[in-house]
């Protein structure tokens, strides 16, 4: 058997990574060469997906949206010695995209969709009335209540973050959402 030929990437016998040769041939419009990268690929991004945590459908659902937006930009790689990084860095962000959405969507679900215009005024006045209470509370608190409850960090990460003890960010955190909620009945006593 012979050894990987680093200078052509890819191995003598067709495995992964296809070689030089063979991604040249794909980017110039050879639809074999395309093909063979495309069959050895897809079952890798699959594992990859699952991995991740997605059920085998999604992951196949998105290791299909993936490899078409590669056969859409494989002739912009500039060099086949790109390729394999490349190839992952499309399939990373085509997962990033995946996560989005379905976070998108969970929240749709979980809130609702807002279909009434009156309830859409309510819930835009509801935001602008919280950003203006939050704007007026002091940094370090916008701050520690944006660990807490945007980012969804522990007591203890916040802790490390601002180089405070664990007891003073609770405190701190409690007392945030205090002034918060006292600066916001002030601006809205409804």
């Amino acid at each position: 058997m012979g050894q990987l030929d680093r200078t052509e990437g890819g191995s003598e016998h067709g495995g992964w990574p296809p070689s030089h040769a063979q991604i040249e041939a794909a980017r110039s419009g050879d639809d074999d060469a395309l093909g063979t990268i495309l069959s050895l690929g897809y079952p890798k991004i699959v594992s990859f997906y699952r991995g991740m945590g997605l059920r085998w459908a999604d992951a196949e659902e998105v290791a299909s949206e993936a490899l078409e937006g590669m056969v859409r930009n494989l002739p912009k790689l500039r060099e086949a010695a790109a390729f394999e990084g490349w190839f992952w860095t499309v399939a990373r962000n085509r997962m990033r995209s995946r996560f989005r959405k379905s976070s998108r969507v969970e929240r749709e679900l979980e809130y609702g969709l807002v279909d009434d215009p009156a309830d859409l005024a309510a819930a835009t006045d509801e935001h602008a009335a919280i950003r203006a209470a939050l704007d007026q509370l002091p940094e370090r608190d916008r701050q520690i209540l944006w660990l807490r409850e945007v980012e969804g960090l522990t007591h203890e990460e916040i802790a490390s973050r601002l180089a405070m003890a664990t007891g003073a960010t609770r405190v701190a955190a409690l007392r945030a959402r205090r002034r918060l909620e006292e600066i916001y009945a002030k601006l809205h006593p409804e």
